[in-house]
């Protein structure tokens, strides 16, 4: 057994102007504790403030002072304070600190990585750019393997993470972050057995043993980018284990394959958990592993430490661990908002296709309407309502093939009548709207039902809406459009129709707009769809709608430009080098014809009738442009492509 009485351990905090304080005497309980999901190591201790204990008052422990911790005179642990937590009813106070490892997991950033290899990429996210804190390390583990990848808005720790999770792929190994004082470490987890045995007869107190299937994935199916199956694989002995498949969907990007090593990846079975509590050392840490013999449980052999904590109190020492049969990691997948993969839908956080996917919709859509999917999930969450719900009432309206003469002659799927704006057709006695595209088109529907019939008219149930969209007064079969609704859903989506399903709308089609903007956001670079530069200058683009101020000449800021400087920013960022003014921009890169324009070229206009003389917008695709059009004062917009006078359209992202 051992055991640590308080002359083994110390604890000192550094509170300001150079003064220390050793404070173990005052403190009744210490634990110090760690998990492999985190880099960070917390040390939390608690004592008792008696109301007349001048000596703690004028310590004063606050946020951010430094905390060190010894054990047998070996500083084990160096972190600030980030929470005192103080408690009248019994005055105790509770401290609790954090090593540098919080940092690394707070701190978010922006890289753009071109085929370098994984330790490199560790190592620059540590030492930092553009004036944010270097953090030292020491042993970065060897991993070549080599990625080409963006981060924008992820964590320090989760790039490095996911890094290493793309390498662990390759290597079959797994790694984690520790935090040796007041340096970091990237190693290989796992491989470091402590020369400690936890057995009944000695040092044990207590253990738990747990199997599960909570986590059980037997099948795993294989996508591409649309959705379309590619792969199915099952794993046969997983499958004995449930009487339902329950399968990993796993999309396979554009110039990648899914191996079936990967695949066998994605399999998990019985999880094996266990726990202990004893008496053992201060190496016992997260990612090493330990021998432990106990006859009850039938724990015999090497574990895996997942979580640990050390725990002082009374003068004596015990500890307490998570353990695991498996060697895991913390894994971070590529696909969370590294790379531009994050998927903004509707600007909420909300999915109002409630789980309907592009893959359900394309099956649906035809005629005009085919391969449209992702444009009317954006749609439906931009404007709160329900995807399937609109397109049955624009398949009574245009046919199940979508393709009504009003809807291929006039954009028109839903019979919406006239609308202010745009122009009419008159067809056996009824005027409907006459819209100039398929996308304005299939805005306005949604429109209509999200903005008008849900948020103004308050109709919130699929009668309420029907009976005004196809009244009986009409001629129309209310009720059996209603009943037809309801069962095609069903066939669609296995569910019930609710009037939950419908969705909230939306208060202003301004609101909308704004969610579109957001959501057309570049989803993946890894798709293969954008190139790197090409997808930086679309994506800095759309985040700038709305934001900034024309300002002729401005170049300091890209809130404070005019249309050039805009554009030249836009490159800048992406770390392609073009010219400040419109004269120049012209003869930069390729010139490419506008029927072969791709998000990310840009156009120079040159005409006597622009108000300047000359204009430079960018293309991001789907027919619009973003552009910092002025006049003085006003912000940058996004609108449909246009041209004017002669033109360029230029193309220097490849």
């Amino acid at each position: 057994m051992n055991v640590h009485k308080n002359k083994d351990i110390k604890v000192v905090v550094h509170i300001r102007e150079g003064r220390y304080y050793d404070i173990t005497n005052m403190i009744s309980t210490i634990s110090w504790s760690g998990d492999i999901k985190s880099p960070t190591r917390t040390l939390e201790f608690v004592f008792i403030q008696a109301l007349n204990d001048d000596k703690i008052k004028k310590i004063g422990i606050v946020i951010n002072s430094t905390v060190c911790f010894y054990v047998d005179n070996k500083e084990i642990f160096r972190g600030q304070v980030v929470d005192v937590d103080k408690s009248s009813s019994n005055n105790e106070v509770k401290i609790t600190s954090k090593d540098i490892g919080f940092f690394l997991t707070k701190d978010e950033i922006s890289y753009n990585f071109k085929n370098e290899t994984i330790s490199n990429i560790a190592k620059t996210i540590l030492r930092g750019k553009d004036g944010s804190v270097s953090l030292p390390y020491g042993k970065i583990a060897d991993a070549n393997t080599k990625m080409t990848k963006m981060f924008i808005g992820v964590t320090r720790y989760d790039a490095i993470m996911s890094a290493y999770t793309e390498h662990s792929k390759v290597s079959g190994k797994k790694y984690m972050i520790e935090v040796d004082i007041d340096k970091f470490n990237v190693i290989e987890k796992g491989v470091v057995s402590l020369n400690i045995e936890f057995d009944e007869t000695k040092n044990l107190v207590n253990t738990n043993y747990k199997e599960s299937i909570e986590k059980l994935i037997n099948r795993v199916v294989v996508v591409d980018e649309s959705g379309n199956k590619m792969k199915v694989a099952t794993n046969h002995e997983l499958r004995k284990l449930y009487k339902y498949y329950i399968t990993k969907v796993v999309e396979q990007k554009k110039d990648e394959i899914i191996t079936d090593q990967q695949i066998k990846s994605y399999y998990n079975g019985i999880e094996k958990t266990c726990s202990l509590s004893g008496y053992g050392d201060i190496t016992c840490k997260a990612g090493y592993k330990v021998y432990v013999k106990d006859s009850f449980t039938g724990l015999v052999g090497e574990f895996y430490i997942d979580r640990d904590k050390h725990i002082w109190t009374g003068g004596k020492y015990e500890i307490s661990l998570d353990l695991n049969f498996e060697n895991i990691m913390d894994e971070k997948s590529s696909e969370k908002k590294e790379g531009n993969s994050k998927r903004v839908t509707s600007g909420t956080g909300k999915d109002w296709g409630h789980g309907i996917t592009a893959d359900m919709l394309n099956k649906i859509l035809k005629g005009p309407l085919k391969g449209r999917a992702n444009e009317i999930l954006r749609l439906a969450n931009a404007y709160g309502f329900n995807p399937l719900l609109a397109l049955q009432i624009m398949k009574m309206e245009s046919r199940a093939t979508f393709d009504s003469g009003l809807a291929k002659k006039y954009n028109n799927f839903g019979g919406i009548g006239s609308i202010k704006g745009y122009k009419t057709v008159t067809i056996k006695g009824h005027k409907y709207a006459v819209f100039p595209d398929i996308s304005t088109g299939l805005e306005e529907q949604f429109r209509l039902l999200g903005k008008v019939y849900v948020h103004d008219r308050k109709k919130t149930s699929l009668e309420s809406i029907l009976n005004i969209y196809a009244p009986a007064s009409d001629g129309s079969n209310t009720s059996g459009y209603i009943a037809t609704m309801k069962k095609w859903y069903k066939e669609q989506t296995g569910k019930e129709w609710s009037n939950k399903l419908i969705g909230p709308g939306v208060g202003s089609v301004s609101t909308a707009k704004k969610r579109i903007a957001e959501s057309m956001v570049v989803a993946d670079l890894g798709t293969g769809n954008m190139t790197t530069e090409q997808s930086i200058i679309v994506n800095e683009a759309y985040k700038m709608i709305g934001k900034g101020k024309y300002t002729y000449g401005g170049r300091k800021s890209i809130s404070k430009t005019d249309c050039s400087g805009f554009i030249w920013m836009l490159h800048k960022k992406a770390g392609v080098s073009i010219g400040s003014a419109t004269g120049s921009q012209r003869n930069n890169g390729k010139n490419i014809p506008l029927s072969d324009i791709k998000p990310g070229d840009f156009i120079v206009m040159d005409s006597k009738y622009s108000p300047s003389g000359k204009h430079v917008v960018l293309y991001v695709g789907n027919g619009k442009i973003i552009h910092n059009g002025g006049p003085a004062g006003k912000p940058i917009t996004m609108q449909k492509l246009y041209t004017y006078g002669k033109y360029t359209v230029r193309r220097c992202w490849e």
